[in-house]
């Protein structure tokens, strides 16, 4: 997500770098460019910090086992009618239907609020997707030279975006993520 930043931040030097005197670049069209643009490049950055924040997070399950296995056996001494070796393993379950992905992540040790950062996360990428790809439309369509060609373009921007769509809505169903 950084490099879509980089890549967002050339693109608002190249917009900034626009003759603001024009009338061309003084209507809406360009205000909602702008918009969209400095939206992008803040939403791939707070992306790429929930990246790091995710990342860490389940970096530290091992240590968040080690700690629960820890207490496990400290309630145990102050408490010796407990078991230890049932308390730290992961329960049986009596039907055969498979753990969900919060369940085995949970039952690792991962801390409840990770699944709102994860969610948090993916749908600050879906919009940090869109806000760019909303904001090069707009950049096509302001700087083309005939309306023929910003608007040949823009379909072929609508036709990626309805893929772009479909194909998390394939892979959010398919993944659980939904």
């Amino acid at each position: 997500m950084p490099l879509f930043a980089g890549a967002f931040v050339g693109l608002a030097q190249i917009v900034k770098g626009v003759d603001p005197e024009k009338t061309k670049t003084t209507s809406h069209s360009w205000r909602a460019l702008r918009v969209f643009l400095y939206g992008a490049i803040m939403l791939s950055l707070l992306g790429a910090f929930l990246s790091l924040i995710i990342i860490k997070m389940c970096s530290d399950l091992p240590i968040a086992r080690y700690q629960r296995g820890l207490k496990k056996k400290s309630q145990a001494i102050a408490d010796p009618a407990l078991d230890i070796e049932s308390k730290s393993l992961p329960q049986e379950r009596s039907s055969i239907e498979p753990l969900s992905r919060e369940e085995i992540l949970l039952d690792a040790g991962i801390s409840p609020s990770y699944f709102f950062v994860d969610t948090t996360s993916a749908w600050v990428l879906i919009f940090a997707c869109l806000f760019g790809f909303i904001s090069l439309a707009f950049w096509v369509a302001v700087s083309a030279d005939s309306r023929v060609t910003a608007g040949f373009t823009l379909t072929i921007f609508i036709l990626c975006g309805m893929i772009f769509i479909v194909t998390v809505r394939i892979a959010g169903r398919a993944q659980g993520w939904v």
